[in-house]
């Protein structure tokens, strides 16, 4: 080895070969000496391995550190060890070096000048590999600039407070809100800050929180900040994280909804019209701060003060009996027109000159008034709004007027304005929603605003279970009216700003700006309980299910295609779990391979079925005298590996694919075998039900299965009783007839399960041949208080009788129910007010001890 000049130079560790090898031997750094214009003089064998040549024979560590350091990095690495005094040490700030591969390592550590030491005469290099800690560290400021940036930009206020109630940080929206700025609130008590909120319910949730540790949630009124929030609190180890957001904007939609509710309440109980009209005016009012609300009735061709709550008095009196007429003022003028009359400025209007004077008067400037009119066009009043001063926006109150002048409308008539809606191009004619094409464009641009706020959007992906049933029952016309009921339900869940579209024939989307996953699932499950309640359609009565998916962004998707595709996925996985709401995710085809594994698992339990499946029966019983006489056979399905397995998880998986068919076979020939077996021990009275699919009932071959069990079981015919849901019955009526008369034929009973839930029970009942209906549970429950239902379980109890059909009511829980269902005819019932589901064992042994479950 030579030094610059090509002089020879002496290796220092062979001239002191022990010293140095038993350092070098010793030490856990990476030993490098160097001359003094950065040659590599010696380098240890720990440098050689760590870089790859110790493993590569005849490649040698280049000779010159600069070859072996990053052109970026090796100015400072030769201006740190140039610079290190005589005798004297530096450090080595991280710097990279290349392997023999190419990749680059970090190293740092010191450098020791010992160039005039006689037996060195060398720079010391030890160093260490810290790229891992470089790494860590690059992803550690990574991460915390990622969060400094997400808590600015999200919409929610944020700040944090340590233990002693200090503010250490503030996002941007929280000084917003809170008015003041992160100089002027970090490092100061919040206490001392806000003083008003020491006592308040701020200061008792904020001490309520740090002192259990639990996470809190509350909504307060701050009156210094005039400022509705909702307000989460997180405690933690440090401190208090809080988030919170003005929310009052929908403090003041709830109260605005809350009145039209009322003044909705107060006419349909015949609250006087002028307490109406006040509440109407009050309304406006609140809608608006700052403005004046009147209404006027008309006698004649005059009009005379009905409402005014914040008018002066002076001035209700002077414009009372006010001409209906051109130039009348904007209320007289409005009435005249039967049009909207704007004055911005009252001073230079001239329909409003004749009454200048008393509008001056009372500092009265700008008026906005409307007509109320009549379903035919008949004028029946104005409602107008006042302010004080010139309103060149005047017409942005137009929108609070016409709600405002529909419910005064509907005060005075008893009835509602009807207007037509004016359906464009963008737009679904039947019911007034957005059409596919403008949700595209209104997702596309939710997307585009929540990306550019760093929030997400939300879809929802609604679609109506089994609707085409309805349209086929009883025809488009009333179904078209079931959809126009849907989308009005469907608005009522939506926030404003949110996008409710019908973009098919029973399916609906919901786009939910800056809406995460959990407000989406809050909102599917409004829907769903929405949908839940019946619809009332020209005297026929109509329950609609739902099967919802939610999408949210960017998880779901970056763009409209991508998220609407996956909330169509997630959608149908709904549909085939009965679920009603599934949420979109990754693991959606692991759950779809769980799904295929339960159906091998069930396929294999049915080859050996008493190993792994039961049946348990629910006792039905005669009101008249408590008396059992039949029971509802329930299948049970006990996995090896996952316990018990509810009915709602593999009847499914069973329906799905086929298995219903082998599942349902089973069922029968052991419900009929137990049913014998009962008889045989004194019991032949009992009639067992047996529940069969739709899929099963298709089946050809289905009423020779019948007649084959109960000829192998020596089951009599009339002890048993097959129960069909209606969707059985109407995939194929004409079929479906065929079957149930050969049934009969045999001797078996024929029931119809959850009567009066379905659509077309009523069109098609007198052409069935049955023997029994089930009341479904949904009209039983609290029975003995709902006169609508009570009604209805009358009138099927009615058709029954009519028909000579037995009626079987189900679900009965409560005593209340039992004693309702007796007073108004019911003669049998079922339900855990009598017994669950039990083993065939345990049925026999209370027939055996009683046979009585009153």
């Amino acid at each position: 080895m030579t030094d610059k000049n090509g002089s020879a130079v002496n290796n220092p560790v062979e001239r002191n070969g022990n010293f140095y090898r038993l350092l070098i031997e010793h030490s856990t750094d990476l030993i490098t000496l160097l001359g003094e214009h950065g040659q590599v003089l010696y380098s240890s064998p720990s440098i050689h391995a760590h870089l790859g040549y110790g493993g590569a024979p005849g490649r040698e560590v280049p000779g010159h550190v600069r070859d072996l350091v990053h052109s970026a990095d090796w100015p400072a690495v030769e201006q740190q060890v140039q610079q290190t005094p005589p005798d004297g040490r530096s450090d080595l700030l991280p710097y990279r070096v290349r392997h023999l591969n190419g990749h680059w390592q970090w190293l740092e550590g010191t450098v020791v000048n010992l160039l005039h030491h006689p037996d060195v005469g060398a720079y010391l290099l030890a160093v260490r590999d810290v790229t891992e800690a470089v790494r860590i560290q690059a992803e550690l400021r990574a991460r915390t600039q990622e969060r400094a940036d997400l808590l600015e930009s999200i919409t929610d206020a944020f700040y944090v407070l340590d233990r002693d109630w200090r503010f250490v940080y503030v996002n941007a929206q929280a000084q917003h809100l809170l008015g003041k700025s992160a100089d002027e609130l970090i490092g100061q008590v919040k206490w001392d800050v806000f003083p008003e909120s020491t006592n308040n319910l701020v200061g008792t949730q904020y001490r309520e929180a740090v002192r259990s540790g639990l996470p809190q949630k509350f909504e307060v009124y701050y009156e210094p900040l005039e400022l509705w929030a909702e307000a989460h609190l997180y405690p933690s180890a440090r401190g208090l994280s809080v988030t919170f957001q003005d929310i009052g904007a929908r403090k003041a939609a709830e109260r605005a909804e809350q009145q039209r509710s009322r003044i909705l309440e107060l006419t349909l109980q015949g609250t006087p019209l002028e307490q109406l009209l006040h509440e109407v005016a009050v309304l406006v009012e609140q809608q608006r701060p700052g403005v004046l609300c009147s209404v006027l009735l008309r006698q004649g061709d005059r009009l005379f003060t009905a409402a005014a709550p914040s008018l002066p008095d002076t001035y209700s009196r002077a414009i009372d009996g006010l001409q209906i007429g051109a130039g009348q003022g904007a209320c007289g003028t409005a009435a005249f027109t039967r049009q909207a009359v704007v004055a911005h400025d009252i001073n230079d209007d001239p329909r409003c000159a004749p009454y200048l004077g008393i509008l001056q008067l009372h500092g009265l400037r700008s008026c906005v008034s409307l007509p109320v009119l009549d379903e035919q066009g008949h004028v029946l009043g104005t409602l107008a709004l006042y302010e004080r001063s010139v309103a060149s926006g005047a017409t942005g109150h137009l929108d609070t007027l016409f709600h405002a002048r529909d419910l005064a409308a509907l005060a005075i008539k008893h009835h509602q304005l009807t207007a037509q809606l004016r359906h464009q191009a963008h737009h679904d004619a039947l019911t007034g929603l957005p059409n596919r094409t403008l949700f595209t464009e209104r997702l596309a641009d939710a997307l585009g605003q929540s990306e550019r706020a760093r929030s997400s959007t939300a879809l929802l992906f609604v679609d109506l279970d089994d609707f085409k049933g309805v349209n086929d029952t009883v025809g488009h016309h009333i179904g078209d009216q079931v959809l126009q009921a849907v989308a009005g339900r469907l608005q009522a869940c939506a926030r404003r700003g949110d996008v409710v579209a019908r973009v098919g024939g029973d399916e609906f989307t919901l786009v939910l700006p800056f809406a995460e996953e959990a407000h989406a699932t809050a909102v599917a499950q409004r829907i769903l309980n929405e949908l839940a309640r019946p619809f009332e359609v020209q005297g026929r009565s109509f329950h609609l299910g739902a099967s919802i998916g939610i999408s949210v962004s960017p998880h779901g998707g970056h763009d409209g295609d991508t998220l609407h595709r996956h909330a169509d996925l997630a959608m149908y996985r709904a549909k085939d779990q009965k679920s009603g709401i599934a949420v979109f995710e990754a693991a959606m085809n692991q759950q779809a391979q769980l799904r295929l594994q339960l159906a091998t698992d069930l396929r294999l339990a049915l080859e050996a079925p008493h190993t792994q499946l039961e049946l348990h029966y629910q006792p039905q019983v005669r009101l008249e005298d408590g008396q059992v006489v039949g029971a509802e056979a329930l299948v049970r399905w006990r996995h090896p590996h996952l316990g018990l397995v509810p009915p709602g998880q593999f009847i499914p998986v069973a329906e799905s694919t086929g298995l219903i068919v082998p599942l349902g076979i089973w069922v029968l020939n052991e419900a009929c075998r137990q049913a014998a077996d009962w008889a045989a021990h004194g019991h032949s009275g009992l009639r067992v039900a047996v529940n069969v699919s739709a899929l099963q009932f298709a089946r050809p071959d289905f009423v020779d299965t019948v007649s084959a069990t109960l000829h192998a079981t020596g089951l009599p015919a009339d002890q048993l009783e097959v129960e069909l849901t209606e969707s059985a019955v109407m995939q194929d009526v004409h079929g479906a007839v065929e079957r149930m008369e050969r049934l009969r034929a045999l001797g078996v009973s024929v029931a119809v399960d959850d009567f009066g839930t379905g659509y077309s029970s009523l069109s098609y009942l007198q052409r069935l041949p049955l023997n029994v209906l089930k009341i479904d549970r949904a009209f039983v429950q609290g029975l003995e208080v709902n006169t609508t239902s009570r009604s209805v379980v009358q009138a099927i109890l009615g058709l029954a009788q009519h028909l000579n059909l037995n009626c079987v009511a189900e679900g009965v829980e409560t005593p209340e129910e039992r004693e309702a269902l007796r007073a108004i005819g019911c003669r049998y019932a079922q339900g855990f007010h009598f017994a669950r589901p039990l083993p065939a064992p345990a049925l026999l042994e209370l027939l055996s001890r009683t046979g009585h479950l009153l």
